[in-house]
């Protein structure tokens, strides 16, 4: 069940992250911000976990970034932790699949 909570998560870290991609800066740091206060989940499988703290990890580099530079200052960032996300919500899936 823990590997199910992590995938419910992740797919809602994706959602927010590309409306903050999409939204004028002062709402895309607010959403970025509410990203960064998600916990690890606890008790996932070794895989899920590592995804998931990358992820959450990149999320808090992109809020650092977004403060000091801007919103539309950082596409690369945004890039980045768009990926580490992508490779959390497949660790996820795959877990809950099988």
């Amino acid at each position: 069940m823990p590997d199910k909570a992590s995938f419910l998560k992740a797919r809602y870290c994706r959602a927010v992250l590309k409306t903050a991609l999409h939204s004028p800066e002062e709402d895309a740091r607010q959403l970025v911000y509410c990203l960064v206060t998600e916990a690890p989940t606890p008790n996932v499988s070794p895989e899920i976990g590592a995804a998931e703290r990358g992820a959450l990890d990149a999320l808090a580099i992109l809020a650092r970034r977004v403060e000091e530079r801007g919103a539309a200052a950082i596409a690369t960032h945004w890039k980045e932790t768009n990926d580490a996300i992508e490779i959390w919500v497949k660790a996820a899936y795959q877990a809950d699949v099988y």
